[in-house]
């Protein structure tokens, strides 16, 4: 497992095991704009809406299972549950904790340099396999979403460091499928796109600049 050195935008990025500085909400989107302070204003719709520290409960039947406002508590309990992603190991692309010979099934939490937690996420039988949560480094959320089998699936929101909505977008087994909206940090839509199984369709509507 990598060494921090999260996402993203403000989402569930990087997930565990995956370097924090490189947000999972950032790495959930590339097409994220480069700069969104210089943004010129248009007649899009702005999302004013912030970020709230969000947790999830272990899903019961479907591992991607949305996640769920909790409370500092909750949040506080399951961190202490969580091992620190660089105990695990990975043999045959699954993930082990330290000597253990079954996959790990539990939550994992990745840190920053700092000591801060960076992201929160569940694996199952060795596998990134539920709902995640991620945070940057100033504490607002940076990502929620969920991953299935190890690969990130269905729906995703990406929150900008301010607290303004980054992103909403949509997986399917590891592969960009369906709405794609992002937003400025000042809260202007920057871009809508459609997916199907990883490729781009129909024409993308993007914001003046």
């Amino acid at each position: 497992m990598e060494k921090l050195v999260l996402p993203l935008a403000a989402l569930l990025v990087a997930g565990c095991g995956e370097n924090p500085s490189s947000d999972p909400s950032k790495s959930a989107s590339e097409d994220q704009p480069t700069s969104f302070d210089t943004a010129k204003s248009s007649a899009n719709t702005a999302r004013p809406a912030r970020a709230r520290p969000p947790l999830a409960d272990p899903p019961s039947d479907e591992p991607s299972d949305t996640l769920k406002s909790r409370s500092a508590n909750d949040i506080e309990q399951l961190l202490n549950e969580a091992v620190v992603d660089d105990s695990l190991q990975k043999r045959n692309g699954l993930y082990y904790y330290l000597n253990d010979s079954n996959p790990y099934s539990g939550w994992v939490k990745d840190t920053y340099d700092s000591g801060q937690v960076a992201n929160l996420q569940l694996y199952i039988e060795g596998l990134k396999s539920g709902p995640g949560v991620g945070w940057h480094p100033n504490g607002q959320t940076s990502f929620e979403g969920t991953y299935r089998d190890g690969e990130r699936d269905r729906f995703w929101t990406l929150w900008h460091p301010n607290g303004q909505v980054a992103g909403e977008v949509a997986y399917k087994d590891g592969k960009k499928d369906g709405l794609w909206t992002l937003w400025h940090e000042n809260g202007e839509k920057y871009r809508e796109k459609t997916y199907r199984e990883g490729e781009e369709v129909g024409r993308p509507q993007e914001a003046e600049r």
